[in-house]
């Protein structure tokens, strides 16, 4: 964060875009040579990691107001594929969903968030439960 004072006086602050974690996050995955290696492999390392930098930085970016947001939604949608891309991900977005209920209109968030990234991933949670009689997947 960069401090800057303005023309009546005041301050404000200025966020530098290199210094952000998303941006130093992306900068690490896409530098280092073994996570860059682990996310070429073919596996679904490196769209479960390239969703979850995206899911962090679009709820970093979420503003703290009473009104709707639709963020919210879209934090929503990206949730719903991250879960899509590794099972494991819903414990992510169940922190969030509780982090949310810390705020004003927390539990409403926690709903949209949870509720739109349940249905994106819906189809498999259906088909797991159809074709294992689970929702969780079973290796092997």
């Amino acid at each position: 964060l960069k401090t800057m004072e303005t023309q009546d006086g005041s301050t404000s602050r200025e966020l530098i875009l290199w210094q952000s974690p998303p941006v130093i996050a992306g900068a690490m995955q896409t530098f280092f040579y073994s996570l860059f290696a682990m996310h070429i492999n073919g596996m679904e390392t490196g769209l479960n990691a390239l969703l979850m930098l995206l899911f962090l930085a679009v709820y970093s970016k979420i503003p703290r107001e009473k009104g709707w947001s639709k963020n919210l939604f879209w934090l929503g949608v990206i949730g719903g594929f991250l879960v899509l891309s590794r099972i494991d991900a819903v414990v992510l977005i169940l922190i969030v969903a509780l982090l949310e209920l810390r705020f004003a209109n927390g539990f409403r968030n926690a709903v949209i968030i949870s509720g739109v990234a349940f249905i994106v991933s819906s189809p498999w949670w259906i088909y797991s439960l159809v074709q294992f009689g689970s929702f969780m997947p079973v290796s092997g």
